[in-house]
């Protein structure tokens, strides 16, 4: 009895070793092929290209909309002001005016300045100075007073 459990586990540590070094041979291919070029990008890849571009443009259209409602509401408040007479409140209107352009201004900006093309370059060092996104962008000036 005693011999059968040693030759079970010698079969047991042989067929293991014989299993890890066939494996160790059999490296799964990652990278180019051997001979240096690359292959083609798989359909899948595509098609994920093509639905974050078409995210992107849903993006980019929802920001649109959304600075569109601003503005308008911006130029409700701008259009009210003028009917206000308390001096206190009409400052205090004003300057929930200026917050509002200035949030809106630096939106607009950000839309302008974002990089077109192939994407928004997110993880490629975007607006570091270290990638696609160029330098980072210069400070807002100081809010007038």
């Amino acid at each position: 009895m005693r011999l059968r459990t040693v030759l079970v586990a010698l079969l047991f540590v042989f067929s293991t070793l014989a299993f890890a070094q066939t494996g160790a041979t059999q490296a799964p291919a990652s990278g180019p092929p051997p001979g240096g070029t690359a292959a083609a990008p798989s359909p899948m890849r595509s098609q994920r290209r093509e639905h974050m571009q078409q995210m992107r443009q849903q993006h980019q259209h929802q920001m649109q909309a959304t600075m569109d409602k601003i503005k308008a509401s911006i130029d409700k408040l701008k259009a009210s002001l003028a009917n206000v007479k308390d001096p206190g409140e009409k400052e205090r209107w004003q300057a929930d005016i200026d917050a509002w352009q200035a949030l809106l201004d630096m939106h607009q900006q950000m839309m302008q300045n974002r990089p077109q093309g192939k994407g928004m370059g997110y993880g490629k060092g975007y607006g570091t100075g270290m990638g696609p996104g160029g330098p980072p962008p210069a400070q807002a000036p100081p809010p007038k007073q």
